[in-house]
């Protein structure tokens, strides 16, 4: 290959990796929110689960 090939595969390959870091960044971000939600949704689900399961009439007592 020339140096100008070469060059030109570098910089491409460069760009690629430019666009991965963002999208993995992005990734991290969206996927930190989710887990926080997650984790917040687990420490208050189970008072909420509580009283839906309280309102509920039991099984066979209609």
């Amino acid at each position: 290959m020339t140096s100008l090939a070469v060059s030109h595969a570098l910089q491409h390959l460069s760009d690629v990796r430019c666009q991965q870091m963002e999208g993995k960044v992005e990734l991290g971000v969206k996927g930190r929110s989710k887990i926080l939600k997650r984790n917040y949704n687990q420490a208050t689900r189970p008072s909420a689960a509580a009283t839906v399961a309280s309102q509920q009439p039991a099984p066979g007592s209609v």
